[in-house]
């Protein structure tokens, strides 16, 4: 497909769309604060299930949980932390994270959350990035598990970081009564809420500020589009650093006043089928999935694995934040519509931290031109275009660039002189491309991945798919992209094999055959890696970036076996 043209001709209606005004009782907060007091006010019983690492679940309702964070803001302001103070969240645990969100909330503090990879670094480099990273975002307080507490003091007596505070959820939850004199009341709705440390194209770190009024935007516009309400049950096992599970599946659900089960990441990543256990037994109606998961589960159900599922709640199943495999998701449809599963029950989106999650929701799973996934409209008070690399507005079905603009979207990013992704016009530039076709989007091309080889475009979820779909590749376990080897743009195909079984070497030569026949004029490299090399994201995603960099810098050591295949051009 030429670079600047979509299938199907084009079209004269400008690639422009609008979602329409934003009309929906949470616009009408003045800040987070107010969702959480309204929520702990009319909300009964409703509120959160917590399910740890062995299953074992607590119960929390908003009001429990809005005078707990209440007291626990109390205390850190009487600790002398100012309103507007860094506060960073390194908690895996969705209960003690979510008491200390609604802490910073309460309290008018700027939550930064970030991963939590078990103990804190030890070793001489990591200490120093951790360090950077700190001095970066001056946090005034560090909220670490119990088991990392003396660590965390200790690394900050040893390297100086003496403004910094270190406490634990327990510390929080022990917080005394706060004196009404002294009650917190929350920031103003147009102050910084949430930081969130994504990092760039280039791997420079580049925090994504959002205020509280930003992120009742995008709750109220996908409420309002979606027709989410207290009668939902949203389920989450992503882990709570990343934006979409703050944003759309916990704070969303506290603004709708819905039930909410928060799953530690680790409980299902070790047993996906898992999932289906918790939809069942919580009779959850939305939820989210990442991507590879889709195959997973469908050739487990395929391969004969069952279980009492009962899916017939789950009304909106969100996959969004990377390219999208129609074929598995319509693999995962099919295999578990024996479940109850509805036929529209799959809703990709597309959002990013810049947005606060999802500023377009499609109304179920559909495909133009059996490739390009219906991502959907914008929510009300959104809109996005897609433009030329002139800067010029194009017209439906020709690719550019797609920018965004609405309430939802970031000011900017923290500490940062304003970047070349905020236009003039009042325009974000999203550095994706893709094309509108009915007022709906098509991404062509999520953060630079698409490949072009020798004047060739290729699709690389579609090569990944057919690779998959070969006897002895673990589902969920393939990568391609184009790399420089041997000073030549080479397409790369990084696999994991079925450890059970023996045949590598036929293996390697089939993955091989798959791209000699969907790409034949182009060179390979095939590398075979064990699982545990195939590096991910906290959320799943397979990083292609590091893996082009590892086999740029040495192809040999790559992987298990590294085989390509040079083409004469």
């Amino acid at each position: 497909m030429p670079s600047d043209t979509a299938p199907s001709g084009t079209a004269d209606r400008p690639a422009l769309v609008h979602g329409g005004p934003l009309d929906h009782p949470i616009a009408r907060h003045v800040t987070l604060a107010d969702a959480l007091s309204h929520a702990a006010a009319h909300s009964g019983e409703r509120g959160f299930v917590f399910v740890d690492a062995q299953g074992h679940e607590t119960r929390w309702t908003y009001r429990e949980l809005h005078e707990a964070a209440r007291r626990a803001a109390a205390l850190l302001q009487a600790q002398g932390h100012a309103s507007g103070s860094r506060i960073v969240l390194r908690l895996g645990d969705p209960r003690g994270f979510a008491l200390a969100l609604w802490t910073c909330i309460l309290g008018g503090y700027a939550a930064v959350p970030t991963a939590d990879t078990g103990p804190l670094p030890s070793e001489p480099e990591a200490v120093q990035a951790l360090g950077a990273s700190l001095q970066a975002l001056d946090p005034a307080v560090l909220i670490v598990p119990a088991a990392q507490a003396a660590q965390a003091v200790a690394l900050k007596d040893r390297h100086g970081w003496s403004r910094l505070a270190v406490l634990t959820p327990e510390q929080l939850l022990e917080a005394p009564p706060a004196p009404p004199d002294a009650a917190p009341q929350g920031a103003p709705g147009d102050t910084v809420a949430l930081i969130f440390p994504t990092s760039g194209s280039t791997g420079t770190p580049k925090p994504v500020t959002q205020t509280g009024t930003a992120i009742l935007s995008m709750c109220a516009g996908s409420a309002q589009m979606n027709g989410f309400d207290a009668e939902d049950v949203f389920l989450n096992w992503m882990p709570l650093e990343h934006v979409g599970a703050v944003v759309f599946l916990h704070l969303l659900p506290v603004c709708v006043q819905a039930e909410q089960v928060h799953v530690e990441h680790r409980r299902v990543r070790e047993r996906m089928l898992g999932w289906l256990d918790l939809l069942t037994r919580h009779k959850a109606s939305v939820t989210w999935v990442p991507s590879h998961v889709f195959n997973i589960v469908a050739k487990a159900v395929e391969q004969g694995e069952t279980g009492a599922w009962d899916l017939r709640a789950l009304r909106f199943l969100v996959n969004a934040g990377e390219s999208i495999s129609s074929d598995f998701a319509h693999k995962f449809a099919l295999q578990l519509q024996r479940y109850g599963l509805r036929a529209d029950a799959i809703r990709p989106a597309f959002g990013m931290s810049e947005t606060c999650s999802g500023i377009t929701w499609a109304s179920a799973l559909q495909v133009h031109d059996e490739r390009y996934v219906d991502l959907g409209a914008p929510i009300p008070g959104a809109a996005l275009r897609i433009v030329g690399a002139d800067g010029q507005l194009l017209c439906e079905r020709q690719v550019g660039q797609l920018q965004v603009q609405g309430p939802s979207v970031t000011r900017g990013y923290y500490r940062a002189a304003r970047d070349e992704k905020f236009l003039s016009d009042g325009w974000f530039d999203t550095g994706d491309r893709g094309f509108l076709h009915q007022g709906r989007l098509h991404l062509t091309d999520r953060e630079g991945d698409a490949i072009e080889i020798d004047g060739t475009q290729l699709h690389g979820y579609e090569l990944e798919a057919a690779i998959e779909a070969l006897p002895g590749v673990l589902a969920g376990h393939v990568a391609v992209c184009s790399v420089l080897h041997a000073g030549r743009a080479t397409l790369a195909a990084f696999y994991c094999g079925d450890p059970t079984r023996a045949e590598t070497a036929a293996l390697q030569a089939h993955v091989e055959a798959v791209l000699a026949g969907l790409a034949p004029q182009v060179p390979r490299i095939v590398v075979a890696l064990a699982p545990h090399e195939l590096p991910r994201t906290s959320i799943g995603k397979i990083q292609r970036k590091v893996l082009r960099r590892r086999l740029e810098r040495a192809p040999q050591a790559a992987g298990t076996a590294v085989r390509s295949t040079e083409v004469s051009g």
